[in-house]
């Protein structure tokens, strides 16, 4: 078959089928004259062979033939390539046509949408469809030899261009930022999207610094006592957050992210120039500098009352510059995330000139905060120096009240203005107070303590804890909580302050080191307990010297048993006394001080008790008595104080267990590995029993 006589799929098929017929029966011939030649050669008759030589010529033939064939077949497959070919190229014309007929039709029908569109003063709905074909109406309209329908969007785009200038202009004059952003944005799929980017960059930049302009005109044509330089950072926030939140999701649609951020970030750096002459308005109005040379003075004349307010100013002045910087920069990287180029060098650093100003600013509050917080400290100590002990809350001192209130106050104010350098530097001062001021101030609530204890006739440990050891004792304590309150409250809003990782874990040393001055203050209250007890301890043996056993036998019948159990001899009696001479201690002093001055009680009546248990003699119920006498004082102890007393009777619960055993060599199981009694004791006590022998006694491992 000629190749130039194929018109159709079928035409193919048929010369493929008659191609792969020729190429079979060319592989078989191929495949007998091997085998025949394969036969000549194995055939030992050399005359044989070379008589079958003449044949060769018909073998030629044969191959000369097979060689035609398979050329004819090569000619066939390339001619085959080349017309496949020629129906791949038509194919695609025919899908380019189709696509074009479509784009025809589309076009036509937004002619029809884009004059509605216009007529109707719906732009954005023109440019969109005009905006479609951008480009590409002079291809389309080429391939079909007409351009009807191309004049007539032509006409439409111009007439929306010209449309979309006039009316942004007016935007612009009128100073309206949503118009602004609308009829800007409507430029890019009119081709002219550069034109509107830059009339739209300019304006807001421009906006914003009018109204920070009229704002801070508006600020000076008021009286002095109305003026709030916080208010002009505010607004200059509310403006720029309005609009960026307002804006961001058009510009970013028609311009692009980065487009939106550049915006952005000429925004922010106009916004620097307006904090700092905000910051700098602010310090030339209140004569900052002024005051800064006054408290510097040995001797300053203003007070903590006068500077408070203007310290309370600065600090929100400060913080709102800094919330300020990481919305901008918070910002950004948001918009970086949205292009999917984290970190793609979007970095809103502070310009040189606001940075200066807000270091500048730190500074100065830094200053003027430390010398309000060093003001009401020593203001509260001195006035507490002057006021009697007996004129003290036994509660604690009004003066730790007020020290705690100033440091929290000074602390926070520095935490909340964001900057770590001043956060870092009130801590220091805070620790400063606690380590130097207060621990002063509770030495010198100790030296009140001793010197008041004057007591001649004591008949309770009430009649020894004078008002001076509980002022002294609670200051210690209530001390030591607030630290810890003032840590937590200072972890929690620095947590809210910073946003930086840095930035918090430096200011946390800061927290931490005012958090370790506790430990001090610890050992301060250990010291004061230590010397109450000093001077309490010859009066707590005194008092309690009449409370022995002498009278009390424990060599008992069963009858004395049961009128013991009915009317306690002993341990009641011991019991209501230590009841009413540590009821007004424990209402008056700290947990750690009552359960340090029972220490000592329960040491003293533990001895006692012992030393008069070795005296006497025991029968089983006597042992028994002895017991529950024990037991009944420990569980005293246990209500009264606030844990961790019960093992200070361990010694003399164990002499008691031992002498209730039935047998001698029950002792040793009984007791089992908790007693403290060494062996010679352990026999010392069971030998009180009367009815154990010495040599049973003896024979106890």
């Amino acid at each position: 078959m000629d190749v130039s006589q194929i018109h159709s799929i079928d035409d193919v098929m048929r010369l493929l089928k008659e191609t792969e017929s020729q190429e079979d029966s060319i592989r078989n011939e191929m495949e007998e004259l091997v085998h025949e030649c394969k036969g000549w050669l194995s055939d030992p008759n050399v005359t044989g062979v070379l008589g079958r030589l003449d044949s060769l010529d018909g073998v030629k033939k044969q191959l000369m033939d097979v060689d035609q064939s398979i050329s004819h077949a090569a000619v066939l497959a390339a001619g085959i390539t080349l017309n496949i070919h020629g129906i791949d190229v038509t194919q695609r014309r025919v899908e380019q046509t189709l696509s074009i007929v479509q784009d025809i039709m589309a076009m036509k029908s937004s002619v029809d949408v884009v004059e509605n569109a216009l007529t109707s003063g719906d732009l954005e709905q023109a440019a969109l469809h005009i905006g479609h074909f951008a480009g590409r109406e002079q291809e389309i309209l080429e391939s079909f030899q007409s351009d009807h329908e191309g004049d007539m969007l032509t006409q439409a785009k111009r007439k929306l261009i010209d449309t979309a200038r006039q009316r942004l202009a007016g935007a612009l004059s009128a100073e309206d930022p949503s118009s602004v952003v609308r009829f800007a944005c409507l430029h890019p799929p009119l081709g002219i999207g550069d034109e509107g980017y830059h009339a739209l960059k300019q304006f807001l930049v421009t906006y914003i610094q009018k109204k920070t302009s009229r704002s801070i005109s508006d600020f000076h044509s008021r009286p002095k006592s109305k003026q709030n330089h916080i208010s002009l950072v505010e607004e200059l926030f509310d403006v720029v957050s309005q609009q960026v939140e307002a804006h961001e999701e058009k510009v970013v649609e028609a311009f692009g992210v980065q487009e939106w951020i550049a915006v952005v970030m000429s925004i922010k750096l106009q916004c620097d120039g307006q904090l700092k002459a905000i910051l700098t308005m602010h310090d030339r109005d209140k004569k900052i500098q002024e005051k800064i040379r006054d408290v510097q003075q040995p001797h300053p004349t203003l007070t903590a009352l006068e500077l408070d307010p203007i310290v309370e100013d600065f600090a929100i002045i400060i913080k709102n510059c800094h919330v300020f910087e990481n919305y901008m920069q918070t910002k950004a990287e948001k918009l970086a995330l949205k292009v999917g180029v984290p970190g793609m060098g979007v970095d809103l650093m502070v310009s040189p000139d606001l940075e200066n100003a807000l270091t500048n600013a730190s500074t100065t509050f830094a200053t003027l905060e430390g010398f309000v917080l060093k003001d009401n400290i020593n203001r509260a100590i001195t006035m507490d120096r002057s006021r009697p002990v007996d004129e003290q809350n036994i509660g604690g001192s009004p003066c730790i009240d007020d020290v705690f209130f100033c440091l929290r106050k000074s602390t926070a104010r520095a935490i909340t203005s964001s900057h770590p350098r001043i956060a870092i530097a009130l801590c220091e001062l805070v620790r400063s107070v606690l380590l130097k001021e207060l621990l002063e101030l509770l030495r010198h609530h100790l030296g009140n303590a001793i010197a008041g204890t004057r007591v001649t006739v004591v008949t309770s440990v009430g009649d020894l804890v004078t008002p001076g050891w509980v002022v002294v004792l609670n200051n210690c304590q209530m001390a030591i909580d607030y630290c810890k309150k003032l840590c937590d409250f200072l972890s929690e809003l620095c947590d809210r302050s910073f946003t930086s990782d840095k930035h918090k874990a430096d200011v946390r040393k800061g927290i931490d080191s005012i958090l370790a001055c506790s430990k001090q203050l610890r050992k301060m209250l250990d010291r004061c307990i230590e010397k109450m007890l000093q001077v309490m301890s010859e009066h707590v043996t005194m008092m309690f010297q009449f409370e022995q056993l002498d009278l009390v036998s424990f060599d008992i019948s069963e009858q004395e048993f049961a009128e013991n159990e009915a009317n306690d001899p002993f341990a009641l009696a011991l019991c209501n006394r230590i009841e009413q001479a540590l009821h007004s201690a424990r209402e008056d002093l700290v947990p750690e001080a009552f359960d340090a001055l029972a220490l000592v009680l329960i040491k003293q009546i533990c001895t006692r008790m012992e030393k008069d248990i070795m005296k006497k003699r025991f029968t089983l119920l006597g042992g028994l008595q002895l017991d529950r006498d024990v037991r009944t004082i420990t569980n005293l102890f246990v209500d009264l104080c606030h844990g961790g007393v019960r093992d200070q009777f361990l010694r003399l619960r164990s002499i008691a267990t031992l002498l209730t055993v039935e047998k001698v060599t029950e002792a040793r199981e009984i007791l089992g590995e908790t007693t403290t009694l060494t062996n010679d004791e352990v026999k010392r006590v069971l030998s009180l029993r009367t009815e154990f022998s010495a040599t049973s006694i003896g024979l106890l491992n």
